[in-house]
């Protein structure tokens, strides 16, 4: 894969107030209530000129739990967001962790 440059171009998506209600629609619709452990905004110069920039600080996936969004489970398939089937959910908490145990 080849890298990709990256830069900064700013946002001016959700004020603070507004990202904290994010949060917490976040919390209520995803499985096991998870959401951000915190929000940054941060402002560097870029060419001269400040840009916002925010950033979301999200807990690790924990193994054998998946993580589903208003009921709903999805996967990586490459760049790609799909839907989990039952059956790969199923799979994903029949797997063992790390004391070589399952979680149930």
């Amino acid at each position: 894969m080849q890298d990709k440059d990256h830069h900064i171009i700013g946002t001016n998506y959700k004020d603070m107030k507004s990202l904290e209600k994010l949060k917490h629609e976040i919390a209520t619709s995803t499985t096991g209530g998870i959401s951000f452990m915190d929000i940054f905004e941060l402002y560097p110069k870029v060419d001269g000129k400040q840009k916002r920039v925010v950033m979301f600080k999200i807990p690790s996936a924990v193994t054998t739990i998946p993580t589903g969004w208003k009921n709903r489970y999805y996967g990586r398939d490459g760049e790609s967001l799909t839907s989990l089937s039952q059956e790969e959910v199923d799979r994903i908490r029949g797997q063992k962790n790390g004391t070589g145990q399952s979680r149930l």
